[in-house]
């Protein structure tokens, strides 16, 4: 799929909100517990690919959290309304 045609978080779709940032940390939390299971149950190879989604969720909300902290940088200094009325 080409990267320009999605329309998403972070791709000008629509905002970040403080509730895709509630929703990726129980997506986290459920696939951390996914791969304890897994890891107890004996399935190492399912448990290690649990293992990459949880890093990869880790770095979504990372991501989502410096949207967030800029979203509110720039609505504190102004430039948010800059950037629109400038378009």
């Amino acid at each position: 799929m080409n990267r320009a045609s999605t329309r998403g978080i972070g791709m000008r779709g629509r905002p970040a909100e403080a509730k895709d940032l509630q929703t990726v940390s129980e997506a986290l939390y459920g696939l951390r517990r996914a791969r304890q299971l897994l890891r107890s149950a004996g399935c190492h190879h399912a448990a290690e690919a649990a293992a990459r989604a949880v890093k990869s969720a880790e770095g979504a909300c990372r991501h989502l959290e410096g949207m967030l902290r800029r979203d509110e940088r720039s609505a504190a200094t102004g430039e948010g309304a800059r950037a629109v009325s400038a378009q």
